[in-house]
């Protein structure tokens, strides 16, 4: 009976520590960098895998500074987690709205917030190496031209040239 509680120990330590041993890693950028308040735009959040083994990515979560705490703009959300192989990267891409309140010609914080684990010791992956890390970026909000704005710019330059030309 011993024997058998010490195995059992044994078996369920190669199956859990690995998972605490160390977390998983990732490169994160984000874009675009710049958008105007007001806009909805194609938020796009590459994950490239920089750590020793195949990642496991459960959530893609932003969290933006206009938003209330604990609300976010989920890009990506499975039970069962999508692989990125060894090097490789992966795009998790969805739509985004910029309030048109937002604070112009400013930089606002951006969260990413990622959920992810590696591979199991005996297959599938790894309960207790889930974890969620939390990468941080920006994105420029800016003010944005009056609708028209362009048109009646274009009509004025007009009417300037034509006012000019006729005095001559």
């Amino acid at each position: 009976m011993r024997a058998a509680v010490i195995v059992f120990a044994g078996l369920a330590c190669l199956l859990l520590l690995p998972g605490l041993a160390q977390a998983w890693t990732a490169g994160v950028t984000v874009s675009p960098s710049r958008a105007d308040a007001g806009a909805t735009l194609t938020y796009t959040v590459t994950v490239e895998n920089t750590y020793a083994q195949t990642l496991g990515v459960y959530d893609v979560v932003l969290h933006f500074d206009w938003q209330e705490t604990g609300a976010g703009t989920t890009l990506y959300s499975e039970t069962d987690p999508i692989s990125i192989a060894v090097g490789d990267s992966r795009n998790f891409v969805g739509p985004v709205t910029i309030p048109r309140n937002a604070t112009a010609d400013t930089d606002h914080a951006v969260e990413v917030s990622i959920t992810a684990t590696e591979p199991g010791v005996l297959g599938g992956w790894s309960l207790l190496g889930r974890h969620e890390h939390v990468y941080d970026a920006t994105i420029r909000v800016t003010r944005p031209l009056i609708p028209g704005a362009e048109v009646l710019l274009l009509v004025l330059v007009v009417i300037a040239l034509v006012a000019v030309t006729r005095r001559r």
